[in-house]
């Protein structure tokens, strides 16, 4: 299955690397243009950015003095991430979905195909996932937080603690594997469900026995991206549209047929 979606990969962006390049970086500037101006009309004062850190990494910014222009970057980021980078991001698997198919390409019509078709129940079901995933991740933070303080006052019952975070951490990332593919079924043109909880379930059909090589996919760039620093970062250029390509091809090769899927989810229901 890697090597299948690996190999197809790199015949389906043969020609066409610079154009799913721009792509790439386009959804960049734009995320990066719109960040920027957000973080220009915070009417609040703000400490001075420092090199290499994040505003809310900065121990200043949670002084009296600057906190609310904290918090107010740290709203509008989070309103940017659901309202417009999420969604630009599905355009942008739109766009190596249909190059997986053959299909014709427009780099702006797929970034903003989003925007343009289903905006609303495309935000529903990426809220319907968010709930989805923060049902488990809640109680374990929850639990770390409790474990971390406790482990001051009784080592042993915060040692029992961490180690029962650390499981649900495992089990945590399980669930975030099962939802992988509701990005690319949302991305798919060809793939249209009623509600957004079939987005999830179909994801975790699909996902099913093929969770290992999922990661395993991931961690086959590792060395490709050490070599990219060899070459001053220019194999990124071929690097990313690569990597792009083989999640998109992963998803085509366990994308099952409209009937079946629709099938197996009433099944599921039942």
């Amino acid at each position: 299955m890697i090597f299948d979606s690996k190999h197809q990969a790199r015949a389906d962006i043969r020609g066409k690397v610079l154009k799913a390049f721009f792509a790439i970086v386009l959804t960049s500037i734009l995320v990066g243009i719109l960040g920027s101006l957000l973080q220009e009309i915070n009417p609040f004062p703000v400490p001075v950015t420092v090199m290499g850190e994040n505003f809310w990494e900065q121990p200043e910014a949670y002084t009296p003095k600057f906190l609310p222009g904290t918090i107010f970057n740290m709203v509008t980021s989070l309103a940017l991430s659901f309202f417009f980078t999420s969604v630009l991001s599905i355009g942008l698997n739109n766009f190596f979905i249909r190059n997986g198919q053959q299909k014709e390409l427009d780099v702006v019509n797929s970034l903003f195909i989003g925007f343009k078709t289903r905006y609303i129940f495309i935000l529903k079901t990426l809220l319907t996932l968010f709930l989805a995933v923060a049902i488990y991740a809640i109680p374990i933070y929850g639990l770390m937080v409790v474990g971390l303080i406790v482990a001051f006052i009784e080592p042993i019952i915060g040692g029992v603690i961490s180690l029962i975070v650390f499981i649900g951490f495992i089990f945590l990332i399980i669930k975030l594997l099962d939802y992988s593919f509701v990005i690319f079924l949302l991305a798919d043109e060809d793939v249209e469900f009623d509600q957004p909880k079939a987005y999830l379930e179909a994801s975790k059909q699909m996902i099913k026995g093929y969770k290992f090589d999922f990661v395993l996919l991931g961690l086959s760039f590792i060395l490709w991206f050490i070599a990219s620093a060899f070459t001053f970062f220019l194999l990124l250029i071929w690097l990313l549209p690569y990597m792009y390509q083989s999640y998109a091809n992963f998803y085509l090769k366990l994308k099952p047929k409209k009937e079946v899927a629709e099938t197996s989810l009433e099944t599921d229901e039942m």
